[in-house]
């Protein structure tokens, strides 16, 4: 079955795109580690800005002020080990748990870049944050972000790992999935596409992923009419994964962060801006805007969304901390 779905996906794409996109979809869909190391994309025409590593995670730990922050990860990477972070507040009792991963992909930098920005952003806007249980992971691939690759530093790529979690990336976001049980996940993302929409997987309830894309359209982000795989969207700025993609998924064993949420029911979005455009700052506001947007729907559309995934009152979860700041 899953060779035949393959055969069958691979001559739809050759058919409509031809032998390129047949190459990029095996690498980017189908293969877990496509690459030797942390090795730049060539394909894409991506603006990347120069980042550099040591200087981000001091700004993130500087805006941390307030939060609990750990170590969740430690990656070594040559003369080097780089850590990933987990950035955590308490809410309300009874609040809702909202995640956010920054990072995934290093040469999807708007995402990372805007970890310390959203942590600035939940002090500065009590009124839409106050009452959640949040935790941010980031940079989730540290190594990838130092060289503005999608892949991490043995050339695997984080977001189909999560079946095997061969990865010290997806084994410590694991962690902190399980320990926290959250109600809903944000990644964030960019692609090669034109404007900012997201990905709702069928564990998240449409009108969630529709009214996070109308507060972007109303703060002036464009929205894309087309997802990075160039199919239309139905509703300019949100791509619904359906039951065919689902099913795809599975067969395909395409072991992505949000199929692992899906298995447990968990609502999920990804963002998804553009890659190419070189205003880096309105690529970092637009992911800073989706989460903030995100927050105040499951603080106040919870009722009017129907339930979300989380269970039990929160509880104070346990991480197996490398080291605490």
């Amino acid at each position: 079955m899953r060779f035949f779905l393959i055969t069958v996906l691979l001559a739809t794409v050759a058919l409509t795109s031809g032998c390129t996109k047949i190459r990029q979809f095996d690498r980017f869909f189908l293969s877990e580690c496509a690459e030797d190391g942390p090795n730049p994309e060539k394909e894409f025409d991506i603006a990347l800005p120069p980042v550099d590593l040591s200087e981000h995670l001091d700004r993130l730990r500087q805006e941390a002020a307030g939060f609990s922050l750990n170590t969740i990860a430690e990656v070594p990477y040559r003369d080097r080990v780089w850590p990933i972070y987990l950035a955590s507040k308490s809410g309300s009792k009874g609040g809702k748990r909202l995640l956010i991963i920054a990072g995934v992909h290093g040469n999807e930098v708007a995402g990372a870049l805007a970890a310390p920005s959203i942590l600035s952003d939940v002090r500065a806007y009590p009124e839409i944050y106050g009452g959640l249980h949040l935790d941010l992971i980031g940079p989730a691939n540290p190594v990838g972000l130092l060289h503005g690759a999608r892949y991490n530093a043995q050339g695997c790529d984080i977001n189909r790992d999560f079946a095997n979690f061969a990865t010290i990336e997806a084994r410590a976001i694991r962690e902190v999935i399980d320990e926290t049980r959250p109600d809903l996940i944000l990644s964030l993302h960019e692609g090669p596409h034109d404007g900012f929409f997201v990905i709702a997987t069928r564990s998240t309830p449409s009108l969630l992923a529709e009214a996070v894309a109308a507060e972007l359209k109303s703060s002036g982000i464009e929205l894309a009419t087309h997802s990075n795989l160039g199919s239309r969207l139905s509703v300019p700025g949100v791509m619904e994964e359906g039951w065919f993609i689902t099913g795809a998924k599975t067969v395909l064993r395409i072991s992505s962060l949000g199929a692992y949420a899906h298995q447990s029911s968990t609502p999920f979005l990804t963002t998804e801006g553009p890659w190419g455009l070189s205003d880096i700052d309105y690529r970092v506001r637009a992911q800073i805007l989706a989460v903030r947007a995100a927050a105040k729907q499951l603080v106040s559309g919870a009722s009017r969304l129907g339930t979300f995934s989380a269970g039990a009152e929160v509880q104070e979860a346990s991480y197996n901390v490398l080291s605490v700041n």
